[in-house]
């Protein structure tokens, strides 16, 4: 796990949003994500995936997850989940199931 925290760059933080970036693939390029994670505590709701448009190389991405907060370990697992996504595509992918909260 060392290792996915040195190759992500956090560029801003607070208890509810993580931005961060890290090099991966998407659509078969290679490609910058732009993570934007966001917590969407417990107001319910969808989480999602927000795979917006490409910009040279850099790929944006909303996340919401129904957590009370987000830290380190959701980032890790955040990145982790769109490294492993099989089908996604540019735009909004809703999903239900409740997250493990965060304390």
């Amino acid at each position: 796990m060392p290792e996915l925290v040195a190759t992500c760059q956090v560029l801003s933080q607070t208890p509810q949003c993580i931005r961060f970036q890290f090099d991966g693939r998407f659509a078969g390029r290679p490609v910058v994500w732009d993570v934007t994670l966001l917590a969407l505590g417990r107001q319910g709701g969808e989480q999602y995936l927000e795979v917006g448009a490409a910009r040279q190389g850099i790929q944006p991405i909303r996340v919401g997850l129904l957590l009370d907060r987000v830290d380190q370990s959701c980032m890790l697992k955040t990145r982790v989940m769109i490294e492993n996504y099989k089908n996604l595509r540019p735009g909004r992918h809703e999903f239900s199931g409740p997250a493990k909260r965060s304390r």
